[in-house]
C-alpha cells in the first residue's frame, strides 16, 4: 500500500479525551497533507515523537513529546513494525528543508532509516509555507 506521511506538530488540541490525530494536531501542513492524500486516494499516516506511525484517523490523547536522538533507535524500531503492521510499501513523505528547521531532522531519520531496513520506497516532498 502506498501512503503519505508527515510529521506530528507542537501545536495540538487541548480538548480532552481521545481525539483523531488529524483532529489533535493543529497545523497547516497536516492538513494541507491530508488534502493530497485524500486527492491522491491514499491514506495519510503521521510521525509522532511518542507513537511513531499512527494513521490519521488513530485516536490520541493530548500529549507533548518531541522526537529526539536519544529516543531514535526505540522508534525507528517501532515504526518498522508499523510499516509491516499496514502492509506499506511506498511512503510519499512531506517535511521541512533542512535548513528551514533542523530540529525535525531525527523526525526524517526515523522514516529514511525505517523505510530503507523494510525495503520500502520513500520518496520525500518538501513542503513550502
Amino acid at each position: 500500500m502506498r501512503v503519505f506521511c508527515t510529521f506530528c506538530s507542537k501545536d495540538k488540541s487541548d480538548a480532552s479525551g481521545l481525539l483523531p490525530a488529524i483532529d489533535r494536531y493543529l497545523s497547516d501542513r497536516i492538513r494541507g497533507v491530508h488534502e493530497c492524500a485524500i486527492a491522491d486516494k491514499v491514506e495519510l499516516f503521521i510521525l509522532s515523537g511518542k507513537y511513531g506511525l499512527i494513521h490519521c484517523d488513530t485516536k490520541i490523547p493530548w500529549y507533548d513529546q518531541f522526537l529526539n536522538v536519544d529516543q531514535r533507535p526505540k522508534i525507528i524500531q517501532q515504526v518498522k513494525w508499523q510499516l509491516a503492521d499496514y502492509s506499506i510499501t511506498q511512503v510519499t513523505y512531506y517535511t521541512r528543508l533542512p535548513e528551514d528547521d533542523p530540529r525535525y531532522t531525527p523526525y526524517n531519520r526515523v522514516i529514511e532509516e525505517a523505510c530503507r531496513s523494510c525495503d520500502i520506497i520513500l520518496e520525500k516532498r518538501f513542503w513550502i509555507k
